[in-house]
């Protein structure tokens, strides 16, 4: 019984962690796009980029302990990051 319950705790953690990562991967690319400037868009919105910065910071919180061993982990904090210097030299 207390190898099932702990398949199952894992099992919820990883499913948890894999939601995340899709919701983080989603935000990212959702910020890239607002952040993008286009005929069709010739300033970027910063309203949708400002949740999104906050959204992306938050789900890079909970992935933190991965930077150091993966490395697709820190080409998304890095390129949210550039997004963000992106957004920020705009404003000011």
């Amino acid at each position: 019984m207390k190898r099932l319950d702990y398949a199952k705790r894992h099992l919820q953690r990883t499913i948890t962690a894999l939601k995340r990562l899709h919701m983080l991967l989603h935000a990212a690319e959702q910020l890239r796009m607002a952040a993008m400037v286009t005929p069709m868009q010739p300033i970027p919105r910063y309203e949708a980029a400002a949740h999104l910065v906050d959204a992306t910071r938050l789900l890079l919180g909970h992935f933190e302990g991965y930077m150091g061993s993966v490395p697709k982990m820190r080409q998304v904090r890095d390129a949210v990051g550039v997004i963000k210097g992106q957004l920020w030299k705009g404003i000011v």
